[in-house]
């Protein structure tokens, strides 16, 4: 009973950390290709030092699985800098609440990879998040920040889904620390041309946004969530994982006072019961 209520404890901690990642794309006056280096730069060498504690072998079994953690590189670097660019252009409750549409987007392509076509229901609740979606577009002009923002949001959260399909089929010996090691350390290779390019003079203050952000939101809160799973039913875990954009939300009100409207608010809760509905059927079947 203990432990449970200690994983659960845990589990909202690094939801709660996970948050706050959302931040720091307004904290910091970069470009989000410049703040996802930064922030796998300094969170690489964190989760190293957490797997060396704990004596897990770094060595990657084949060729081919190196080629699987460059494709989950890849994807996290979209899924994170899409994610940054749609808080900068809107607002964070915009961006996270797009993002959370991911486990609706996989249910609806994950029977397409098996060659069979999605379930009626798998469709209605498709409809249902995708009808939270256009209620966040105030404007559906292209040159509107709501649609942009949105547009960058939903390319953020299909990048998420297409990794976490990958993970599925193809990532199954791996830690979960392990495996983001990996993409962490590929992700700085990959963005190192951008920061080369990028002209800029970190503030002190940049630096300690940037060390909480890599330690705090991305090191520390995928830890507690990857060991929370140990003691967690899957469905316990994925209810309670729900709850990110409520937290994403509130942090920006308290520390960007960012004020959603009621538009989003609808869009929100809209979108929220979509995934929470999609959360219980996966986890009961």
């Amino acid at each position: 009973m203990q432990s449970k209520r200690a994983a659960i404890i845990g589990l909202n901690a690094g939801i709660v950390f996970m948050s706050i990642s959302a931040l720091f794309a307004k904290l910091l006056p970069w470009s989000p290709s410049v703040i996802i280096f930064g922030r796998c730069l300094f969170a690489a060498p964190m989760v190293l030092l957490f797997l060396l504690w704990r004596r897990e072998a770094l060595a990657l079994s084949s060729k081919k699985d190196l080629g699987v953690m460059v494709v989950l590189s890849a994807l996290l670097i979209l899924h994170w800098v899409t994610y940054y660019q749609s808080i900068q252009i809107t607002t964070v409750a915009l961006a996270i609440v797009c993002i959370w549409t991911h486990p609706i987007i996989t249910t609806f392509l994950e029977p397409l990879l098996h060659r069979q076509l999605p379930k009626l229901v798998d469709v209605a609740i498709a409809i249902l998040g995708l009808t939270g979606v256009v209620v966040l577009v105030e404007d559906f002009s292209a040159g509107s920040a709501s649609f942009q923002g949105v547009a960058f949001g939903m390319v953020s959260a299909f990048a998420m889904s297409l990794r976490t399909m990958f993970s599925r089929h193809y990532v199954k010996t791996y830690s979960g620390s392990l495996t983001m090691f990996y993409q962490l350390l590929f992700g700085s290779v990959m963005l190192l041309p951008v920061f080369v390019a990028s002209p800029f003079v970190p503030t002190g203050q940049d630096v300690v946004y940037l060390v909480v952000l890599a330690f705090v939101a991305t090191a520390v809160a995928h830890t507690l969530v990857l060991s929370s799973l140990h003691q967690l039913t899957a469905r316990a875990s994925g209810i309670l994982s729900v709850i990110q954009p409520v937290y994403g939300v509130a942090l920006a009100y308290v520390v960007l006072q960012e004020v959603p409207s009621m538009r989003e608010l609808a869009g929100c809760c809209i979108i929220i019961l979509a995934v929470m509905i999609e959360t219980v059927r996966q986890r009961e079947s």
